[in-house]
């Protein structure tokens, strides 16, 4: 932290196993937290707004 006060420089191409750790212990800590991908949270979106529109065109 001393070196790198602010964060600014990437550090993950010097410390290629430190990020597979974490990257293991967020997925982890996901899944066990029941935590939905952001891809499958906009894929329920836009069926939900389909599916809205599909009942207000109906009506």
């Amino acid at each position: 932290m001393v070196s790198n006060r602010t964060e600014l420089s990437d550090l993950s191409k010097m410390q290629p196993e430190k990020v597979q750790e974490m990257i293991n212990l967020y997925q982890n800590w996901a899944q066990s937290a029941n935590v939905i991908s952001f891809e499958k949270l906009i894929a329920k979106k836009a069926k939900a707004c389909n599916d809205l529109c599909r009942i207000v065109q109906e009506s």
